[in-house]
């Protein structure tokens, strides 16, 4: 009734002023304002907005009325139903008298109704103001007594049931939406068929009171209301309900995150409480109700393993091959191989005899003496994950037949004028037998049975000899001299008068070696136990023997420092093993070993992998044979034992990224060769005259790319990339273009389609050209050699099309002012991109999934700021364009729509020309009116345009829009 009031008041003070109804939220569903806060549907919609599809109420039974259809005048029965929007006119019973007559028809919300006409409005009737049983009769005994207003839930009937209050949390609430501020005290009444309390002609409740939103949100903070599916400004706020919820968002820093991330908050009577996951229904806040405000988020030091980054209270974000709550299980993809174990992400640690990536490989032992153990004298055979070793033919196994240990057998020499008998059986042995390492024979004299192991002790006499490591210990028979006299046939005794790089001296009871020899035994005894006059002359051999031993004079080793250098590795080749400190041993004359210093983190060092070799007991190095013209490298030790120093290479001498790692010689990265790694290589070759400029790189002509220069770069795709004119064909060939002027343009200068020009016998004719939307303002037709005027707009012509085709058809020529983020996918470009602005988008997937597309463009911005458009490779005639907008979806509960836009037009791009009348004025189209038909406009006057843009400048709800545009080359 205030609202009445209020309104006819203003219309008695400003009779010129017409007030137009206002809803807000808008009517839904082609529904129309006609009251405020009231909406009239169209049939098939009902609800507050229209925003529910057609239901049905029930007439109800013993109403003391009768009921008629409005449309038939025809009566209708209890208990029958009616849509939902359809009127029913009511009838006091037994009487033809019309009340509708009788009361006014103007005191119902300003509606052109009287109280018994009553609606069907989201499944119930509206309450009717007939009295019959007052003012026809009394009431039937039949009827039931009025109901009384006792009370309202979640607050108190005041006044006498004509005011009424609400509980803590709870606020006032018309149930027709109308603003609960327009209540005033004692403006209630109690309405007695239902027993519930009106207020100004409403009926009211108690509701829990909503959350606020604070005028200055935290700096960083994003809150996003996904039942209005848009992010909150400082500009939108608005009041949250009781039970809806917000997402809120704090962005991180360079350094940490902050809570809340991506949480839902729920308004709770005023109150902010966080939603529970299912999942993981413990974690709080700790808000308290009130509004959340960012701080770091909580996680144990160290909680999140393998480069994970804490992003939520006790959450981790972990990357790639790592699982688990706290990222602590690491993967490797594809799995580790033959028992290796996964140990940090896609990183294997292989067990003893594989290595790989994966560990997929299997070691080969054999290649490599510091990984196995077998004797320098056996023959290593590699097996999966292991080796086996076996001696060699001649050398016998120490180790149970593992080849650890491995003996050189013995020969039984010829001439030695004794005879061999085994040991362990009394058979004689032939001269030129052998036997096993540890094999004892026992020696007698020729042609005597006597047993000269009788004469000395048992087994340890000089009769018994014993195989060891190849050689035979020395018996102490003297065959000649303990039997019998030589005989006719035996040689004349021979004289020792000298020695080899040495000289015999005491008579021949001594020896001495010359410079760089030392004495030596024969059969390996150790020269240091050699003693002075210890010497006699072998006279059937002619050979001097010492403490019963023939000896030589045999040069110098070299010895091995007992602390060598750090960082220096000593390999043996020939006993295939490295020289520890623990290890060392004389180096013989002649052997050689590989030196090798360790590089540091910015220098190799020489000697590297070098063979030195021992020469009379100086270290030389060894020259390389495979080197051509020779191998004049030397260290430059002068004899002495090697010490390691940095290379030597001249500046910049190994190209292209390789590392001097020996004197003058570089180490080449992959795809390099030559000597100083000077030649860049690259595979596949460079294809079409492409030059190989560093590794792997090609530098290709103009007119080709790619990796090997095998891709011709189609020029015409891009305007950058080529000087065509604008008004001319640009076709693609290999490495090149050609250009060529459209129909209705001409060459100038001999430009080959580099510059064209309308001429005026391309253009229609003036007569042709006078015509209303052809005409520029000052009406100025002048052709002035060969030249129309800049004033005159038939430069355009009157462009026709035989065919409209659709223009729009790579998405590649879009680009829009902005575009919408899904706050939930903030760094997901592509849901209401560009792309999807085209006329045949279709939505795809579910907008809580990464993959949504919303086949719509909508723009970040509601403002006349915003644009999409479209531009051609080559200028188009443009006839029409035609527009849709967002239906209803499963993702999209509201449509939206652009109403209204203007066209602007550009030939080069840069400068955009407003589409006009013919009078110069701006002008604008009508677009769409729902968010699921198409609008098509054809162009009064078709342009020429390279370049189109659609800008909105009245919309419904939202700038959501794709579009198309009609024309042709």
């Amino acid at each position: 009734m205030g609202l009445y009031l209020y309104t006819l008041l203003l219309n008695v003070i400003t009779p010129h002023i017409v007030l137009l109804a206002l809803c807000n939220p808008a009517c839904q569903n082609g529904g129309t304002c006609v009251s405020p806060y009231r909406c009239q549907c169209p049939e098939g919609y009902y609800g507050l907005r229209c925003e529910n599809e057609t239901g049905s109420c029930t007439l109800e039974a013993g109403q003391n009325v009768t009921y008629w259809n409005m449309s038939h005048n025809t009566q209708m029965s209890e208990t029958e139903t009616a849509t939902n929007g359809s009127k029913i006119h009511l009838r006091c019973p037994n009487t033809d008298y019309n009340y509708s007559d009788y009361y006014c028809h103007y005191i119902t919300n300003g509606a052109n109704e009287s109280k018994d006409d009553i609606e069907c409005v989201d499944c119930v009737f509206e309450e009717h103001g007939l009295k019959c049983e007052l003012d026809i009769r009394s009431l039937p005994e039949s009827s039931p007594s009025p109901s009384n207003c006792t009370a309202i839930d979640n607050g108190q009937i005041t006044d006498h049931g004509k005011s009424f209050t609400c509980n803590p949390d709870y606020k006032p609430a018309f149930k027709n939406g109308t603003d609960a501020i327009l209540y005033t005290r004692y403006s209630c009444t109690c309405y007695n068929t239902s027993g519930r309390l009106q207020c100004m002609g409403a009926e009211v409740e108690c509701k829990p009171i909503g959350c606020k939103i604070p005028a200055n949100v935290e700096q960083g903070m994003t809150i996003y209301d996904p039942k209005e599916r848009r992010n909150i400004l400082s500009a939108n706020r608005y009041e949250i309900q009781h039970g809806q919820f917000l997402i809120f968002t704090c962005e991180p820093s360079d350094v940490f995150y902050f809570e809340p991330n991506r949480r839902m908050f729920e308004c709770v009577k005023g109150s902010w409480a966080a939603k529970k996951r299912p999942h993981m229904d413990t974690w709080d806040f700790g808000n308290n109700g009130s509004f959340p405000e960012c701080r770091k988020v909580k996680c144990l030091a160290d909680y999140c393993k393998f480069g994970g980054h804490c992003i939520r209270d006790h959450e981790c974000q972990c990357p790639e091959q790592t699982s688990g709550k706290q990222c602590q299980i690491p993967l490797c993809s594809p799995d580790c191989k033959n028992g290796g174990t996964c140990v940090s992400p896609d990183t294997c640690k292989c067990i003893d005899g594989f290595h790989g990536l994966r560990c997929e490989n299997d070691i080969d032992e054999c290649s490599n003496i510091d990984l196995n153990d077998c004797h320098r004298f056996s023959n290593c055979t590699n097996t999966p994950g292991s080796y086996t070793c076996k001696c060699i033919d001649g050398y016998v196994d120490l180790d149970d037949n593992r080849g650890r240990k491995c003996a050189a057998s013995c020969t039984l020499e010829a001439g030695q004028n004794v005879t061999f008998w085994k040991a362990s059986g009394d058979t004689q042995m032939s001269e030129g037998d052998t036997v096993a390492h540890g094999t004892r024979i026992r020696v007698k004299c020729p042609n005597t049975g006597f047993d000269y192991s009788d004469f000395y002790n048992n087994d340890e006499s000089p009769a018994n000899i014993e195989c060891v490591n190849g050689v035979f210990t020395d018996h102490g028979l003297k065959c000649e001299s303990d039997t019998m006299s030589t005989t006719e046939s035996s040689p004349s005794p021979k004289k020792c008068t000298k020695i080899e790089n040495g000289l015999i001296t005491d008579r021949g009871k001594s020896f001495t070696c010359n410079a760089d020899y030392k004495p030596s035994f024969k059969n390996g005894m150790d020269a240091i136990l050699y003693a002075r006059y210890s010497c006699t002359c072998n006279q059937k051999t002619g050979r001097l023997q010492c403490m019963g031993t023939e000896v030589e004079c045999k040069p110098i080793g070299c010895t091995i420092p007992a602390n060598v250098q750090q960082g220096m590795t000593l390999f043996d080749p020939k006993e295939r093993r490295t020289i520890s400190a623990a290890n060392r041993y004389e180096i013989h004359h002649g052997q050689f070993l590989t030196f090798t210093c360790e590089p540091s983190d910015v220098f190799y060092f020489e000697p590297n992998r070098r063979m030195f070799e021992c020469v009379k007991g100086s270290w030389f190095s060894k020259k390389r044979s495979n080197v051509s013209n020779g191998d004049s490298w030397d260290f430059g030790n002068n004899g002495s034992f090697p010490e390691c120093r940095k290379v030597i290479c001249p500046a910049d001498y190994c190209k292209f990224g390789g590392h001097c790692h020996r004197d003058n010689e570089c180490l080449c990265p992959a795809q390099t060769s030559g000597k100083q790694c000077e030649t860049p290589l690259c595979s596949p070759e460079c294809k079409n005259n492409g030059t190989c400029e560093s590794p792997d790189t090609c530098h290709c002509l103009d007119g080709f790319y790619g990796v090997g220069c095998e891709n011709d770069i189609d020029e015409c795709r891009k305007s950058d990339q080529n000087d065509c004119h604008h008004f001319s064909n640009c076709t693609n060939t290999p490495g090149s273009y050609t250009c060529k002027c459209i129909e209705g343009y001409v060459d100038h200068g001999g430009n080959n389609g580099r510059k064209c020009a309308e001429t005026c016998e391309a253009l229609p004719t003036y007569g042709n050209c006078d015509a209303a939307y052809c005409r520029d303002k000052k009406k100025n037709h002048v052709c002035t050699q060969g030249q129309w005027t800049v004033t005159n707009l038939c430069l355009k012509g009157k462009r026709e099309c035989s065919t409209n085709e659709s223009l729009v058809n790579e998405d590649s020529t879009l680009s829009v002012s902005s575009q919408y983020y899904d706050p939930m996918f903030l760094n997901e470009t592509e849901m209401f991109g560009a792309d999807q602005g085209r006329l045949n988008s279709k939505e795809k997937g579910t907008s809580s999934d990464i993959s949504f597309r919303a086949g719509i463009w909508a723009s970040a911005f509601t403002d006349k700021n915003q644009h999409i458009q479209v531009k051609f490779t080559v200028p188009k005639t443009i006839t029409g364009i035609e527009t849709r907008g967002r239906p209803v979806t499963v993702n999209q509960e509201i449509p939206q729509w652009v109403e209204e836009y203007r066209l602007m037009y550009s030939k080069d791009c840069v400068t955009f020309n407003n589409y006009t009348h013919t009078d110069g004025s701006e002008m604008k189209f009508s677009a769409n009116v729902d968010g699921n038909s198409l609008k098509h406009n054809p162009l009064p006057c078709p342009v020429v345009a390279q370049c189109v843009r659609v800008n909105p400048t009245r919309w419904n709800g939202y700038i959501s829009m794709a579009f198309d545009i009609n024309g042709c080359d």
